[in-house]
């Protein structure tokens, strides 16, 4: 995956919503919480295009 498109997958995704809106401290988690957030997020929209 290009650093484009992780890029436009972040920007996109409801975590980064909650994070820039200081949603339930997303911005006080770990990193590997949020990682683990986002691939979460994005297997669940692959499988609902799939």
């Amino acid at each position: 995956m290009t650093l484009a498109k992780a890029l436009d997958l972040f920007y996109h995704s409801e975590l980064y919503k909650l994070m820039s809106e200081g949603v339930s401290d997303m911005h006080c988690r770990s990193d590997q919480y949020l990682v683990e957030e986002l691939e979460e997020e994005i297997q669940m929209f692959l499988n609902k295009t799939l």
